[in-house]
């Protein structure tokens, strides 16, 4: 169990929870984390995570967030850009920009802000739709 193994996955995909910055805590300046972390503190500044950001419900953030995938449950103003996911749990207040490729506002959540929207590659969408066949290699037809 605490052999040092990583789990395993490609980079971005672990949930290893590396970091937690407990309710009492209070950080200013910039962070950066290796795999996941979650925030029940308040953190004024810079937040970027190679995993999932989580930020609990009495959890703070003013500043930008950088992360795979980002679950809201607090306050955060700045804004998050997550080349997967944004959730904003129920109770979350969020005041800012988001750039996400999937979001998902729960009722009870407040947004106030603007969100651009990535297609599944993290790529921004620019709001036209394309053909199927562009997407799909053309080759010749052999018998």
């Amino acid at each position: 169990m605490f052999s040092g193994d990583k789990p395993s996955g490609g980079k971005g995909e672990s949930r290893e929870l590396n970091t937690f910055i407990g309710s009492d805590s209070v950080l200013h300046g910039k962070l950066s984390i290796e795999n996941s972390i979650r925030i029940d503190g308040r953190i004024e500044g810079e937040v970027s995570s190679t995993g999932v950001l989580t930020v609990g419900p009495n959890g703070e953030v003013e500043g930008d967030i950088f992360a795979v995938s980002s679950i809201i449950g607090g306050k955060v103003r700045g804004s998050i850009s997550s080349t997967k996911s944004i959730v904003l749990e129920a109770q979350s207040v969020f005041i800012g920009n988001l750039t996400t490729a999937k979001l998902t506002i729960a009722e009870g959540a407040m947004f106030e802000g603007k969100c651009t929207m990535l297609e599944e590659d993290g790529v921004k969408n620019n709001g036209k739709q394309q053909p199927a066949q562009q997407h799909k290699q053309q080759t010749p037809a052999s018998k």
